[in-house]
């Protein structure tokens, strides 16, 4: 995922942006990530360690560049590796974890200000640096 601005990215709204003057609709990243973690699609809250999502998403940042917001955390990177290795077990009734949290973090990296170029390179990552080969 790169960091372009939200000016780039129709519809986005930026901290004390006004709405386009095209009339297209304003969406609140942090309000579709609220509603996808409450139910709205099916994700029970208590299914993902959001810790382990926060994790994810800034050892990604820190491997794509981003230096001064990712995070560099090898003995966490080794943990994370390791739960994600497994994959999802079979379905039981139960919330695969590892399943909904590689879902969350593609989800995030498909809100704006982000592209399917964004979700097409978290993919590679996931495959590559955290050896997730399930998907």
């Amino acid at each position: 995922m790169d960091h372009r601005g939200a000016a780039n990215q129709p519809g986005f709204e930026a901290p004390g942006a006004r709405p386009p003057p095209t009339g297209a609709p304003v969406v609140n990243r942090e309000q579709v990530l609220g509603q996808l973690l409450i139910g709205a699609g099916n994700v029970p809250v208590d299914c993902v360690n959001l810790g382990d999502l926060d994790l994810l998403e800034g050892l990604h940042a820190y491997d794509e560049g981003c230096t001064d917001s990712g995070i560099r955390d090898e003995v966490g990177r080794a943990k994370l590796r390791e739960k994600l290795r497994l994959g999802p077990t079979a379905r039981s009734g139960r919330c695969d974890e590892q399943m909904e949290l590689v879902r969350l973090f593609l989800v995030r990296a498909a809100l704006p200000p982000y592209s399917c170029e964004d979700v097409a390179g978290a993919l590679d990552w996931l495959r590559s640096s955290m050896g997730v080969d399930w998907l």
